[in-house]
C-alpha cells in the first residue's frame, strides 16, 4: 500500500519539463529541484517511493519499505498488495490462485507430467540405446541425460575412449568423431558437392596467390578503396574479377593443352610454373580487378554466376543498384589488343581540394599549417573549395604564397555568390557556448575535463542567459556572454 501523502524531489530536466508543466507545475531553471506528489509521477518512474507491506499490516505490524515506483505499479497488476521480502511466498500463493486456482506450481498437470518425464531412466536402458547407434557404453555411473558417458565406437575403435551424452543419442546425433566426418565427407565428395567446379578448386587457390603485383595494381588503380561507397578499411575489402577468373584459368589450360586434375600435387613443377607464367600472362591481357565492399561483391554474385561473370554484368548491376555512384570505364583497344583497366579518380586538379561523395556539397578545402591539418568547409563546385583555400592560405602565410589558379570569370562567380549571402551558415552565433542544432539552440560547455549541458532553448539570446545564470549559481570561473 502506498504511503500517502508523500512528495519526491525531481529536478528539472528537457524531458520532463512538457510532462510537468502538464500537471500544474512551474517550470524555474533546468538542473532546479522541485516536490511533486507521488501521484504525479510518470508510471515508468524509477524514483523510489514509501510503501506499506499488506501481509504485515493484516497482523498488526507497520512495515515500511522501499521501491521503484514502476516496479510498484507492475507488481500489483494481478495481486494488488504489496509484500516485503518476508512475505514473498505469501505474494506468490496469491499470485497461483488467482491465475491457475492452485497455491503451488507443482500442483498444476503440466508440471508435473514434466517432471515425470524428466526421471531418472535406468542404466540398462542407456547401454541398450548406446549399442542401437553402433557404441559400446564404459560408464557404469549415469546422473542424468546430459552428463558426459565413456564409450568406444564398434567402427572407429582406433579412436579409443570418447565422450557423449545420452540426450545426444536420444536425438539420433551423431557423437563418434569419426562417424562425423564420414558423413561430412559423403555429403560434400565432387559431385555430389553444389559448389563443386570439376576439380580445379585446389589449383585456383594457389592461383589466387601467386597474383600479388595484380592485386597492388588493381588496388592503386582504385585509389585504395570501394569505387561505390569509399569505403577504405581494407579488412572490408576485396577485389573484383571484371573478366571471370575461371575463364582465365580454363584459357590457360586449354593453351597448354593440360588436363584439369583433381589435386595440385598431380601436376609436374614444369606444368605448374607453365599455368602460373600464362594466368599472369592473360590477367595483362584483361582488366584490372575493381575494389568492392565485400556486401556489395557478395550481393553481386548472388544476382550472376558466380564463375562466370563478365564485365558488361557488372556494369549493369551498378547502373541498378547504385546509379551516379560510381565512375567507372572499360574500353578495349584494337591497337593494343587488350582491355584498358577502369578510370577512377574521385581528386581534384586544384590544390587542397578533395572529392568526397557522402555529403550534398561535394567538394573540401583543408589547409596544412604547423604539421595540422585546418578544414576550411564544404563546398557544391571545386572552384568555390579553390576560391577560399586562396583566401585562408593568404590569411595564413601571406600573399606570396603559392595559390590555385582561377579566371576572372571564376573569381567574380564566386564573389557574387558572397554578396548574395550564399556562404552566411544560420548556425553561427556572437554567444560563447552555445550552437544550433536542429530547430534550436543548445547551451553546453566544459569545465575541469566534464562536459555540463544547461539545455536547448528558442533563439541563441535566451541560450546564452542560461549559460551566465548557470555559470554565476555553480561559480564556475568562466567567462560570460556579453548580452
Amino acid at each position: 500500500m502506498l504511503i500517502l501523502p508523500q512528495t519526491i524531489i525531481i529536478t528539472w530536466v528537457g524531458s520532463n519539463r512538457s510532462y510537468y508543466e502538464e500537471r500544474g507545475y512551474h517550470f524555474t531553471s533546468y538542473h532546479d529541484t522541485f516536490k511533486v506528489s507521488v501521484l504525479d509521477l510518470p508510471v515508468k518512474s524509477n524514483k523510489k517511493v514509501k510503501v506499506l507491506c499488506d501481509y504485515c499490516n493484516e497482523i498488526g505490524i507497520k512495515r515500511e519499505i522501499l521501491k521503484n515506483y514502476s516496479g510498484y505499479n507492475s507488481q500489483r497488476l494481478i495481486v494488488e498488495k504489496d509484500a516485503c521480502n518476508d512475505c514473498q511466498q505469501l505474494k506468490r500463493e496469491d499470485i497461483f490462485l488467482n491465475k491457475y486456482n492452485v497455491m503451488n506450481p507443482s500442483h498444476l498437470s503440466k508440471v508435473t507430467e514434466k517432471i515425470a518425464n524428466k526421471r531418472r531412466t535406468s542404466l540398462y536402458k542407456v547401454k541398450e540405446d548406446f549399442l542401437k547407434q553402433g557404441f559400446n557404453l564404459l560408464s557404469n555411473r549415469y546422473i542424468n541425460d546430459r552428463t558426459p558417458l565413456k564409450f568406444l565406437c564398434t567402427k572407429h575403435t582406433s579412436l579409443g575412449t570418447q565422450f557423449g551424452n545420452y540426450k545426444s543419442v536420444l536425438e539420433n546425433r551423431l557423437i563418434c568423431k569419426g562417424c562425423l566426418s564420414d558423413k561430412k565427407s559423403l555429403n560434400t565428395a565432387k559431385e555430389k558437392n553444389p559448389m563443386w567446379k570439376g576439380g580445379t578448386r585446389k589449383l585456383n587457390t594457389h592461383l589466387r596467390d601467386i597474383l600479388v603485383e595484380w592485386k597492388k595494381q588493381s588496388f592503386k588503380s582504385c585509389n585504395y578503396k570501394c569505387i561505390v561507397t569509399g569505403e577504405r578499411n581494407p579488412h572490408k575489402l576485396t577485389i573484383h574479377h571484371l573478366y571471370s577468373f575461371h575463364k582465365i584459368v580454363k584459357e590457360a589450360l586449354l593453351q597448354l593443352k593440360l588436363y584439369i586434375k583433381e589435386n595440385i600435387g598431380l601436376y609436374s613443377k614444369k606444368e605448374l610454373n607453365l599455368i602460373e607464367q600464362r594466368v599472369i600472362e592473360l590477367h595483362k591481357k584483361y582488366p584490372l580487378g575493381v575494389v568492392l565492399k565485400k556486401t556489395i561483391h557478395n550481393h553481386f554474385h548472388s544476382i550472376y554466376r558466380s564463375s562466370y561473370s563478365t564485365p558488361e554484368q557488372f556494369i549493369e548491376y551498378l547502373a541498378k543498384n547504385y546509379e551516379g555512384q560510381h565512375n567507372l570505364s572499360i574500353k578495349y583497344s584494337e591497337k593494343h589488343r587488350r582491355y584498358f583497366p577502369p578510370k577512377y579518380n574521385r581528386s581534384s586538379s586544384f590544390h587542397g581540394v578533395t572529392y568526397v561523395n557522402k555529403q550534398k556539397r561535394k567538394y573540401l578545402a583543408n589547409i596544412k599549417q604547423n604539421g595540422s591539418t585546418i578544414y576550411i568547409g564544404s563546398y557544391e563546385t571545386e572552384i568555390e573549395a579553390a576560391y577560399f583555400f586562396n583566401q585562408k592560405a593568404i590569411e595564413l602565410r601571406g600573399e606570396h604564397t603559392t595559390l590555385n589558379y582561377l579566371t576572372e570569370k571564376e573569381k567574380s562567380f564566386v564573389e557574387e555568390r558572397i554578396k548574395n549571402g550564399f556562404y552566411i551558415s544560420n548556425k553561427k552565433t556572437k554567444y560563447k557556448n552555445v550552437k544550433k542544432r536542429g530547430k534550436h539552440w543548445e547551451c553546453s560547455f566544459h569545465y575541469k575535463n566534464k562536459l555540463y549541458y544547461v539545455g536547448y532553448f528558442k533563439n541563441d539570446k535566451e541560450a546564452a542567459l542560461a549559460y551566465n545564470n548557470f555559470i554565476t549559481k555553480n561559480k564556475f570561473n568562466k567567462p560570460l556572454n556579453i548580452i
